[in-house]
C-alpha cells in the first residue's frame, strides 16, 4: 500500500523516468542512511556469551549482504541498471 503511495507520487512530481529514478534513488539512500544511524546507536543485536556469538556466526554475514546490497540500491535506482536489487543469494 505505501509503495502504491510513493509510486503515485512520482509520478505526480516527475514526469521524465529519469527524474524518478532519481528521486526513488535519494529516498533509498535516506532509508539506508537512516539504517545505518539506528544500528550504529543500538549495536550489535547479539551478545558477547555463547549464545550471541553462535548467532553471530549464522547470521552476521547475511546481515552485513544486506546492508552492502542497501547501500547500492541508490547508484542502482539512478542508473536504471537491470536486475532486482533484491536479489537472493
Amino acid at each position: 500500500m505505501e509503495r502504491d503511495v510513493v509510486m503515485n507520487e512520482m509520478r505526480g512530481s516527475a514526469e521524465d523516468p529519469a527524474d524518478v529514478r532519481a528521486e526513488l534513488a535519494d529516498r533509498a539512500r535516506q532509508v539506508a542512511d537512516g539504517l545505518h544511524a539506528q544500528l550504529r546507536a543500538t549495536g550489535a543485536c547479539w551478545g558477547a556469551d555463547e549464545a550471541g556469538t553462535a548467532f553471530a556466526r549464522v547470521h552476521a554475514a547475511r546481515a552485513r549482504q544486506l546492508l552492502e546490497r542497501l547501500d547500492a540500491a541508490p547508484a542502482r535506482l539512478r542508473a536504471g541498471a537491470p536486475g532486482r536489487t533484491g536479489e537472493r543469494g
